[in-house]
């Protein structure tokens, strides 16, 4: 009797049509964004007063600085970039980031003042989509508590002297959003800034599997004007403590003109410098992939969202017990919250 035909071949070939799919996708999405960025760029260039009069609206501030990568196993790899990106007032958003359909990505300041039971503003750092474009690894929210009352407020002090006695909003927690390309599943989660341990709730490089924490911590100084974002992964079971990315950043100065100008909108040479970010942080991400790949890193598969959700949703329950770095005693964390969004389509559900 002839024996029957065995299973793996059918899931072998969806697979590689799968890859196929993926490829002829991610072809055809580089020459559509490469075409539209360069019209963008060269509508950009016929329009003079779109560099000589950057944007002013205060509802974006923009931070000019270098994201950083390093990793020790199983090869030392070190990278960095520039990147200028924007930290945006949720509360008063400035009108691009409406008109482009960007805020409907993201969460509004009413929903994150919900999830994370704060009081104050709302600022999310990312940057911005560029002629229909968008990539962003992380996107963060800071949400803040209003200060209190100070106790020596008094009716008779004139508003002025009120204005200026009054302490600035305290920062009382952080959600980011994390995204991975190609596929483009999503999390989201809310974390201490002073520092916390999460689980690594997505599968975020062919390179990197699912294994492991993230270790993250930020830093928001309006007054001096600087920002810093780290995320590590660490504990992993074969590598421990083996990959760093960080951004570290400072506000553009008033007397420069273009602390509220988009990089297409804050003169020459700041279009030459930082024109077209999605389009430069995706062509950096494929070379380093080709690097790392052609270094001999091997390749991991997604192992599909539903068992990375379940592996965080596992994992998240331990290390909540864990005190924040900086807390008094055991508990400190932000509650996670985490939520998933799906691939859009096939094929890049997993």
């Amino acid at each position: 009797m002839p024996s029957s035909p065995s299973s793996p071949a059918p899931a072998s070939l969806s697979a590689r049509t799968e890859a196929v799919a993926q490829l002829l996708s991610l072809l055809l999405c580089a020459w559509t964004h490469a075409i539209r960025g360069t019209l963008g760029v060269l509508a950009t260039l016929a329009n003079p007063l779109a560099l000589l009069r950057p944007e002013r609206h205060p509802g974006a501030d923009f931070y000019v600085g270098r994201v950083a990568h390093s990793r020790k196993y199983p090869v030392r790899r070190r990278f960095a970039y520039p990147l200028r990106c924007a930290l945006i007032d949720l509360d008063a958003p400035p009108p691009w980031f409406l008109r482009s359909g960007q805020a409907d990505d993201h969460l509004g300041a009413d929903e994150c003042r919900a999830r994370c039971g704060a009081s104050g503003p709302v600022k999310l750092l990312t940057s911005p989509w560029t002629f229909g474009y968008a990539q962003n690894p992380i996107s963060v929210y800071y949400c803040f508590d209003e200060p209190p009352e100070p106790p020596d407020r008094s009716p008779s002090k004139s508003s002025g002297e009120s204005a200026l006695s009054k302490p600035p909003p305290l920062l009382r927690c952080c959600v980011a959003e994390v995204t991975n390309t190609p596929w483009g599943e999503r999390v989201r989660f809310d974390f201490d800034p002073r520092g916390q341990r999460v689980p690594k709730s997505l599968h975020v490089s062919p390179f990197m599997d699912a294994e492991g924490d993230w270790d993250i911590r930020t830093t928001l100084d309006a007054d001096a004007g600087a920002i810093s974002l780290h995320v590590d992964v660490v504990d992993h079971p074969v590598f421990g403590d083996y990959f760093a990315a960080s951004l570290v950043a400072e506000r553009e100065s008033d007397a420069s003109g273009r602390r509220h100008a988009r990089n297409e909108r804050a003169g020459l040479r700041t279009l030459l410098e930082h024109g077209l970010s999605p389009h430069r942080v995706a062509f950096r991400i494929y070379h380093q992939a080709a690097k790392v790949l052609l270094a001999g890193v091997p390749f991991y598969p997604p192992p599909g969202l539903a068992r990375v959700r379940e592996k965080a949703t596992r994992r998240e329950e331990a290390l909540m017990r864990r005190p924040a770095r900086g807390a008094p005693a055991p508990g400190g964390g932000c509650p996670l919250r985490s939520t998933w969004r799906e691939a859009r389509a096939w094929p890049w559900k997993t």
